[in-house]
């Protein structure tokens, strides 16, 4: 059966051979096809872009469905058509004829659409989609939002780390049923040393927002922090070791459990090490690392190819890890290894 479109509009009528001349109506159309003595179907409409047939694509039905977001889905996958809702169901069309491969990409799009929003314009903000209510179409960063109160929160996730083991970069992007989402939003964490073993002076912040097109809003928000004090400057250290500790032994007790051990497993390996935690936390000691270089009793500290030293920096925009394949012990003793 032959597909043709004719276009109340302008009266014109188009088919697998193109153009098939003008009509008062679609009635005349018809008569005219009938004329050819083949079998076909016209697809009327008010205004329609007519369009050969081997610039189109049917997929079927598909419930629920927003053709708006659907078509921005197909321009996200590479695919910028057009899209709209016929008898035989929803129909993509392009303004040049369509690949086998581009009409796979579209058949993948209609499956995966959920009616719900995922994609939008490539200027759009990120963060848009997790206010409440959404704002999917937001373009100006919301300076005054505290990310850490949204529901459902974004995590916080390092994204990089500078020779003295302070992370000079958080990446804020949601987590769902254990997959990493897109980036967010990005603060980057920049610390002014003297000089090299000496403690901060300050800390300046900057948050960037991210686009659906995968940059940076031009509009960031900065702000400083100064150590001005030998007891403000000793706070930081400890708040800054503690979390480090906090984030190695949440990543080994990620892995425990994942791997067929159990929470007890790590509990008996942090209270083993317990007195040179607090001192590393509290007093920048190393003796840490020699305890947990030494330690024996604990086997899966030594398993190999455990997982990823990458796990410390986060999987950013569905990208593989690219760290190298090292053991739990290692692990710990590469996370640990700065005493500022």
């Amino acid at each position: 059966m032959s597909l043709y479109f004719y276009d109340d509009s302008t009266g014109d009528l188009s088919g697998p051979g193109g153009s098939e001349g003008t009509y008062p109506d679609a009635a005349a159309a018809a008569a005219h096809l009938a004329t050819l003595g083949e079998v076909f179907e016209i697809l009327a409409g008010q205004s329609w872009s007519v369009r050969p047939i081997d610039h189109t694509h049917t997929v079927g039905q598909i419930s629920p469905l927003r053709l708006d977001y659907l078509r921005d889905e197909a321009k996200a996958a590479g695919v910028p058509v057009n899209a709209r809702e016929t008898d035989a169901g929803v129909q993509f069309f392009g303004s040049s004829a369509l690949s086998a491969s581009e009409k796979s990409t579209l058949d993948g799009v209609a499956s995966a659409h959920t009616g719900e929003f995922q994609v939008g314009d490539a200027e759009a903000l990120r963060i848009g989609r997790h206010l409440s209510p959404p704002q999917p179409e937001l373009l100006d960063p919301p300076l005054d939002l505290d990310f850490g109160k949204l529901a459902p929160k974004l995590h916080k996730r390092i994204g990089a780390r500078d020779a003295w083991g302070y992370v000079t970069r958080w990446d804020w992007l949601p987590i769902t049923n254990g997959a990493r989402g897109l980036q967010v939003v990005c603060e980057h964490h920049d610390y002014q040393i003297p000089f090299p073993n000496a403690a901060p002076i300050s800390r300046e912040v900057t948050l960037e927002w991210q686009t659906n097109g995968g940059t940076s809003h031009p509009t960031i928000k900065k702000w400083q922090k100064w150590y001005d004090t030998a007891e403000s400057i000793a706070k930081e250290g400890k708040l800054r070791r503690g979390k480090l500790m906090d984030e190695a032994q949440g990543v080994i007790y990620a892995w425990l459990l994942g791997s067929g051990f159990t929470f007890a497993d790590g509990q008996a390996f942090v209270a083993a090490i317990k007195a040179e935690t607090d001192r590393y936390v509290e007093y920048s000691d190393p003796a840490v690392l020699t305890s947990i270089a030494g330690i024996q009793g604990f086997s899966w500290l030594d398993q190999a190819d455990a997982f990823d030293s990458s796990m410390a920096t986060p999987v950013i925009d569905g990208s593989p890890p690219t760290g190298v394949l090292v053991t739990p012990r290692q692990y710990l003793l590469g996370m640990l290894n700065t005493y500022a």
